[in-house]
């Protein structure tokens, strides 16, 4: 009895390490089986390359082609430098990453409300963050800006609770931290000032002296996030190179260009982008469709006043809100609706279905423990059916990161450390598999073959002569074409198909990949 007691007191001590380290076994456990067959996200392959290029002393956009903001590079490349150039180690990373994240909106939550509904929120954000409608178990650079977004939104969480300078100048860099990761979290800073605004107007007490401490100390932390990135881009005189590949598509996330693009008719009727909206993420919202209606029911159930009067009378609740809704803004803001854009939607919806969850329990009168316990198992029925079904087909399979591994490898074996070589394909994991560069910026043959604006194939960019004097220039001992699969084949750029023929022998197709060597 007394060791059971001692267990007891032991337990309520401690209880908050305790969940943390079952927290972190579920996150860990909910992904690790996904490992022996994951897939890698293009787009962070090419992360991966530039990070690989940072080691090698490369400056992004000006050495090497971006497209994405520097810090995922940056991040990359460190852990490259310190754990070897493997695409294991940005799976390890990732799920790390992860598991923080699900640790922070624990705490999060447990600052609006309480300890057992921090319990929950994370648990359902271990859940449907790791499901395959949002590739969570695939590493990309979506998964990457949830860290620091989520950082940012608990420590500003902190300061309004704690009203401490420190807490708002951390969230100022961590919202900084995860634009710099990807454009989308530009929402997010825009859902924080239209809080303080609304939080401003409905407060009584309107201290308009306080309110500017609070945006000082908050943008003085997202100032002194960029600083360094400007000193490094300005020393390698690549400012000029920074601009383009970061400020125009940080500010068509935000335009109003970006959000008609998500219907390519006139709208007949003011309600049409909307429901358009509704269309194009469908297949995405479904899989977690008890999760958004738990998430709107804090706002459409009738939970008396209890309900009504917490959100007037909570700026912590109208601030996790907001920054739910400008999260969802965030995933629309491209036009393009691919599986892990929801990443960014996952934790505002956790967190306010883990409030409505909260506020039934409060409300119901009979049987109330077994109803919520049944809507939670309910709950989570369809997050455990969507990490362990199959994978979606937008993204790799893990067959074709096999093929494209062998490739890598091979080219590996026939080329020096020196060498360079180009890949004519969607397949930027080549270049980190050989741990190989190209001979150009334009590693990606999207950038010479595609019009950035309409999506296009546009035939006659390939006959740039940038493009085409890089590789004649420095000619690439080994050039890969992935065959009509990743690219559009070779044969319809006449110019650069008669450059390979000229300068290259075929060597061998490995699983329909084709691998050309330098005569």
């Amino acid at each position: 009895m007394t060791t059971l007691n001692n267990l007891t007191k032991f337990t309520k001590k401690n209880k908050i390490i305790i969940f943390l380290v079952l927290l972190a076994i579920l996150v860990f456990s909910l992904r690790i089986g996904k490992v022996s067959t994951m897939s890698c996200d293009p787009d962070l392959a090419g992360i991966a390359y530039t990070g690989m290029g940072i080691n090698d002393g490369k400056v992004p956009y000006l050495d090497i082609s971006g497209g994405k903001p520097p810090l995922s590079f940056f991040t990359v490349g460190l852990l490259f430098n310190l754990f070897g150039t493997e695409f294991s180690v940005i799976y390890a990373a990732s799920i790390f990453l992860m598991i923080i994240s699900a640790i922070l909106i624990f705490f999060t939550v447990k600052e609006i409300i309480n300890f057992e509904t921090g319990c929950l929120a994370s648990i359902l954000y271990a859940f449907f963050s790791a499901t395959e409608s949002v590739r969570g178990a695939c590493p990309n650079y979506t998964t990457w800006m949830i860290l620091p977004l989520i950082a940012s939104l608990y420590f500003l969480v902190m300061g309004e609770k704690y009203n401490k300078k420190t807490f708002y100048f951390l969230s100022g860099i961590f919202i900084a931290a995860s634009i710099f990761t990807k454009q989308s979290a530009l929402l997010n800073l825009a859902g924080i000032l239209g809080y303080f605004i609304i939080a401003f107007v409905i407060n009584k007490k309107r201290d308009l002296k306080k309110l500017l401490h609070k945006l000082f100390y908050f943008f003085f932390g997202l100032l002194i996030f960029l600083l360094p990135f400007l000193i490094y881009f300005g020393s390698a005189g690549a400012l000029s190179e920074l601009a383009p590949n970061v400020i125009p598509s940080a500010s068509y996330t935000l335009s109003s260009e970006a959000f008609s693009k998500i219907s390519n008719q006139t709208s007949s009727t003011p309600f049409e982008p909307v429901l358009e909206i509704m269309r194009k993420t469908k297949m995405n919202v479904m899989p977690n469709i008890l999760l958004y209606i738990l998430a709107a029911s804090f706002l459409i159930f009738p939970l008396g006043k209890r309900f009504r009067k917490s959100i007037l009378s909570s700026n912590l609740i109208l601030l996790a809100l907001i920054w739910t809704v400008f999260s969802y803004l965030g995933v629309c803001a491209g036009g393009r609706f691919y599986h892990h854009y929801f990443v960014q939607i996952i934790p505002g919806l956790t967190i306010m279905a883990a409030l409505t969850i909260y506020y039934l329990y409060k409300t119901i009168k009979k049987f109330k423990t077994g109803i919520i316990a049944a809507l939670i198992v309910l709950t989570l029925v369809q997050p455990t059916i969507g990490i362990f079904g199959p994978e979606s087909g937008l993204h790799r399979n893990h067959t074709i990161t096999t093929q494209l591994y062998e490739t890598g490898e091979y080219v590996k074996s026939i080329t020096g450390p020196e060498d360079k070589i180009y890949v004519w394909g969607y397949a930027p994991e080549i270049y980190v598999y050989s741990e190989r560069f190209s001979p150009t910026k334009h590693y990606k043959f999207w950038i010479v073959v595609k019009s950035l604006d309409t999506q296009n194939i546009v035939k006659e960019n390939v006959n740039d002569s940038i493009f085409l004097d890089h590789l004649k220039n420095d000619k690439p001992s080994v050039f890969i074409s992935t065959n009509k699969r990743m690219d559009p084949g070779l044969d319809e750029y006449e110019r650069l198909n008669n450059f390979i023929k000229e300068n290259y022998i075929f060597d061998r197709n490995i699983s329909n990949i084709e691998v050309y060597t330098l005569k």
